[in-house]
């Protein structure tokens, strides 16, 4: 199992710095880290991730997205894999309330299309649903598991699951962590996004994309006795966006590589 790291100033720092070690550095392509993309691709094996809002499980208008430019990046950067978000949002129906069969025959259009265009293998990633969200990916069938079934078998597809997104969707569901993330066809997981949540007194749990704290690795530890998975990144770090703007505490980004290391050697 590879381990990787958000893109940041400060990961470069203690890399140069020999005092954490990552087998790659997981960054995006789009505008905020265009700038970016040399000096990361000169430190390490690339991963990229996130392409932009209108690379979403529902999207309707595929004319938005630039393949042949997708692709020279994804050959370029040499990434091993590309997730899309799994996410359902209503604003691309025409009606607020869309079918069952109308959402899972658009999912399945979509992340077909999705891999028949990319040249790299496709994995799709659980989305967070929640009450506090007023978009992107409101519908509540966002964060139901048997769609991961169903568009994994049909085809043939691996999973990124991104432990911060399930907790948010467990909570607003009522159910434990464990019990939910056992409903997902777990040995389609190719990938781990790991990064702490908040608590938050009104809205609940929350994907703050902060440190992580024991809860989290403990699951960890949970789900690499469960799954065969290749790639762990901590999603912790960043720059240019909310998420991780602000978030790029050092001294946590090496408390956090040293411990997941610490747990994947012991684990092997």
């Amino acid at each position: 199992m590879q381990i990787g790291c958000n893109y940041s100033e400060e990961l470069l720092q203690l890399l140069n710095e020999k005092k954490v070690d990552v087998d790659y550095i997981k960054i995006a392509i789009d505008d905020v880290c265009k700038d970016h993309l040399e000096v990361a691709k000169a430190t390490k094996p690339i991963m990229v991730h996130y392409m932009g809002h209108e690379e979403r499980a529902t999207m309707n208008d595929f004319e938005k997205i630039d393949f042949d430019w997708i692709n020279e990046k994804l050959k370029y950067l040499k990434s091993p894999i590309s997730a899309l978000h799994c996410y359902i949002e209503k604003e691309d129906f025409e009606t607020d309330d869309p079918s069952y069969d109308e959402i899972m025959e658009r999912l399945e259009n979509v992340l077909r299309r999705w891999k028949k265009e990319l040249c790299v293998p496709l994995a799709i990633e659980n989305y967070p649903y929640s009450l506090y969200y007023d978009s992107l990916g409101n519908h509540h069938l966002t964060s139901e598991p048997d769609i991961f079934h169903k568009m994994c078998q049909q085809l043939d597809l691996k999973i990124t699951l991104d432990i911060g997104h399930a907790k948010v969707s467990a909570h607003h569901k009522g159910q434990s962590l464990k019990s939910y993330l056992l409903e997902f066809p777990l040995d389609r997981v190719i990938e781990l996004h790991v990064n702490g949540t908040i608590n938050d007194q009104i809205h609940g749990v929350k994907d703050k994309h902060l440190e992580m704290e024991e809860e989290d690795y403990e699951i960890v530890e949970w789900l690499l006795d469960k799954c065969s998975i290749q790639y762990l990144t901590l999603e912790y770090g960043g720059i240019g966006r909310p998420k991780t703007t602000g978030r790029s505490n050092i001294d946590a980004i090496e408390r956090q590589l040293n411990r997941l290391y610490e747990i994947r050697n012991r684990m092997k």
